[in-house]
């Protein structure tokens, strides 16, 4: 585990949301649900000062750390290969140039909350298939992300994961588990991601864009609006063939039924 006292002082940067992990029960908790098979392929994304490095380099040789701040070369590579180690924006990585994983794959980290988002659409988007995803977030958007239609938390970010990928939330964690200390409580979210071709993925993320339009306005019922917005297609016929009250609004209409709705739309 890395040292406490360097942690704090070490200067913290504001804008990479950097929260460094001081309780080795955590990284646990999050290998525990990562469940790597023997000789795993495992990628940490912002590994920080390597506490949870540490975890992941017991379980297989066959790692790669993505970091952003290279302030902590020295630190990593006190615990990790050189050659294991990626410096830069994981948003902006070519993943082609990559090796390819040999084994079965998996993708964790405590990832900084200004981007934790945009980097799990991202990969959940992309050509990676990982078996497993386990990710520490703010927990109130590892709650959305795993939550179903008609719960309080459903959203944009619901629909997106459930197109991708089975979810489920772990342990929640206090500031105290974290220099400096946060200001929210964090949570744990492990993503299964769906066995999607590439094809399949670009037709979800084409819905998706219809989807996050009528999210904008959640308390707006979807029928008018699509009526409005689609001339074209016959939205008030699918609603009824689908059984949809054509009253809905957009946290009444599961994934499923968005996948349906705009099944071949023409639009």
């Amino acid at each position: 585990m890395r040292d406490k006292q360097s942690s704090r002082d070490f200067q913290h940067k504001k804008s990479l949301g950097q929260n460094f992990c001081i309780n080795p029960n955590l990284c646990d908790s999050l290998i525990e649900l990562l469940a790597p098979a023997d000789n795993a392929t495992i990628w940490e994304i912002g590994p920080g000062k390597g506490a949870l490095s540490e975890k992941i380099i017991e379980k297989t040789d066959d790692y790669l750390l993505f970091e952003i701040d290279e302030r902590l070369k020295e630190d990593l590579e006190k615990i990790a290969s050189p050659d294991r180690i990626i410096f830069g924006d994981f948003l902006k990585t070519d993943f082609s140039k990559l090796p390819k994983p040999a084994n079965d794959f998996y993708i964790c980290g405590n990832l900084p909350y200004c981007s934790a988002t945009h980097i799990i659409t991202q990969i959940l988007e992309s050509s990676l298939n990982p078996r497993r995803l386990v990710f520490l977030l703010q927990e109130e958007v590892a709650v959305k992300a795993a939550a179903s239609v008609n719960e309080k938390e459903y959203g944009y970010l619901s629909v997106h994961r459930a197109f991708f990928a089975k979810a489920q939330t772990g342990k929640k964690f206090s500031p105290e588990n974290f220099i400096p200390k946060p200001k929210v409580m964090s949570k744990l979210l492990a993503l299964e991601p769906l066995l999607l071709t590439q094809e399949e993925k670009k037709e979800r993320i084409e819905v998706l864009k219809k989807v996050s339009v009528l999210f904008t306005q959640r308390r707006k019922m979807v029928l008018p609006r699509l009526k409005k917005g689609f001339p074209n297609t016959d939205f008030a016929d699918r609603f009824i063939s689908m059984n949809l009250s054509p009253e809905a609004r957009p946290e009444n209409i599961s994934p499923e039924q968005y996948l349906l709705l705009f099944k071949k739309s023409g639009e």
